[in-house]
């Protein structure tokens, strides 16, 4: 029989999900020296051109992880809506071409997406 020793009360919720920021840039093949990490945060990145966009709506974020014959891997997915006043020959540029992108959430938590591999644009 369990025994019921004390209460439990609700945590005030202070931290929101979601993005905050958004930067793409093109997919540049560098070596792995090039990109140097410690404890999993980036210290140095070849010098890059980098494009921040405001979305609008709710942008998202899903982060899975999967396992098939070839091992384990993330499967990252970044959605989002831009307003297409004026960037609209801009975005082409990257449809249909690998790039990286830096995401920034609510809770000031920053991802590089795409380092060594890129990620698909569509």
């Amino acid at each position: 029989m369990a025994y019921i020793t004390n209460g439990y009360n609700r945590k005030c919720k202070t931290n929101f999900g979601g993005l905050n920021k958004i930067y793409l840039f093109s997919f540049v093949k560098y070596a792995r020296s090039q990109i140097v990490l410690n404890d999993n945060i980036v210290t140095s990145f070849p010098v890059t051109t980098i494009y921040e966009y405001e979305t609008v709506g709710n942008p998202l974020f899903d982060d899975k992880g999967a396992e098939d014959d070839g091992g384990k891997y993330r499967n990252q997915t970044l959605s989002f809506s831009l307003s297409l006043l004026g960037i609209d020959l801009e975005l082409r540029k990257f449809l249909n071409k690998d790039i990286r992108a830096i995401v920034i959430d609510n809770n000031g938590n920053k991802r590089l997406l795409g380092a060594y591999n890129g990620l698909e644009c569509v």
